[in-house]
């Protein structure tokens, strides 16, 4: 019985991880034991900046078609593998760290709360209070289908590189390129959620406290 009180992160962790994934429309995976032997010899090659998708300097080798010769575009495959498999891991290390969730095992009946909250399923049962408290809308906006917790460690790790944003707008900006829809949430139409809901999300949220310059810095 105390076993079960107590989940081993790996397991949460793979769960989040599905969870995360099957937000996305696109396939990502861990790099194969192929792609893993041509980043051991070629390197893993350009990084993405922190917290993005962004491609930054570090890494870049002008001179990497002539030197990887025949297996040019393994490598590039490969590396981009790495790229996107790392960026993945860290959303998933960074949804567990924001909800506290530290340690070899966590509490079983918080975790599964905390993801039944964040991935819940439609066909999943809910009491009516909790399917009120997941679609309820934040001020000025619509029921939050955005994991909008999500982006508190890559904000995290993007203001420790780059500074913070000197505008609100600018940090609207950037929660539009890098939240995702929750899982079991229905994907709003259009590019996005709307500048005014954002903006609820950040003060509801904190990150403005986060990744927004002060008048006084």
């Amino acid at each position: 019985m105390t076993q079960n009180k107590f989940i081993a992160r790996k397991e949460a962790w793979q769960r989040v991880s599905k969870a995360l994934l099957s937000q996305l429309s696109e396939h990502i995976r861990p790099p194969t034991q192929t792609e893993n032997e041509l980043l051991e010899e070629f390197g893993p090659g350009p990084i993405y900046q922190p917290g993005t998708r962004y491609l930054g300097g570090a890494g870049y080798n002008p001179f990497a078609e002539i030197e990887q010769g025949e297996a040019y575009a393994a490598v590039q495959d490969a590396q981009r593998r790495y790229r996107d498999w790392k960026w993945h891991c860290e959303r998933v290390d960074g949804w567990l760290n924001a909800r506290d969730f530290n340690g070899k095992k966590l509490d079983r009946a918080a975790f599964d709360k905390a993801f039944a909250a964040c991935f819940a399923q439609p066909n999943e049962t809910a009491s009516t209070s909790e399917a009120r408290a997941k679609d309820k809308p934040i001020s000025g906006g619509r029921p939050e289908v955005y994991d909008w917790l999500a982006l508190i460690e890559p904000l995290k790790s993007y203001v420790s590189e780059n500074g913070k944003f000197d505008t609100l707008a600018a940090l609207v900006n950037w929660c539009v390129d890098h939240v995702t829809v929750r899982v079991g949430a229905r994907r709003p139409r259009g590019d996005g959620p709307d500048p005014k809901s954002v903006k609820a999300a950040i003060s509801k949220h904190g990150l403005d406290e986060i990744a927004l310059r002060s008048s006084e810095e």
